[in-house]
């Protein structure tokens, strides 16, 4: 259990598994994600983007990725440009999760402070998980936007 956990926390950010694809069950009519940028130097890819679920933003997210792991077995994160992390992820039986840190924000947090920024919606929680690809770590950061979820 994670010791900031609390009884406040959202439920949405305790779900296992792909958060986009139970943001896409819970969409009533459309849930796409929205790559921000991907921002490139010579050891790593930081990608940025929002999930919208029917037309309002509700996650804010940022990927760490060293670029060995878009090599050999790793290749398809190549695609992350254009392919949301989870769909490339969630197919990969080779993909190992650290237990999910579950975390509040505030106001004088970068991460909540460039959510902000992008989306104009203060965030109150967040989700942290490194994820084992291939032998190379990859810390996801999900910012939750939205209090209906």
């Amino acid at each position: 259990m994670n010791p900031r956990a609390s009884s406040t926390q959202p439920k949405l950010l305790t779900k296992t598994g792909s958060l986009t694809q139970h943001l896409r069950a819970m969409a009533q009519d459309m849930c796409r994600v929205q790559c921000l940028e991907v921002e490139k130097d010579a050891h790593r890819w930081i990608k940025r983007t929002v999930i919208w679920v029917d037309e309002a933003p509700v996650i804010y997210a940022e990927s760490d990725i060293p670029l060995i792991a878009m090599q050999g077995e790793g290749a398809a994160l190549q695609q992350l440009e254009t392919t949301a992390l989870g769909d490339i992820f969630w197919t990969d039986p080779n993909l190992q999760r650290s237990p999910l840190d579950i975390f509040p924000l505030n106001a004088e947090d970068t991460l909540a402070q460039r959510a902000y920024e992008v989306t104009g919606k203060m965030p109150c929680w967040a989700r942290r998980s490194v994820f084992t690809f291939f032998c190379h770590e990859i810390s996801v950061t999900e910012v939750l936007l939205s209090s209906r979820t």
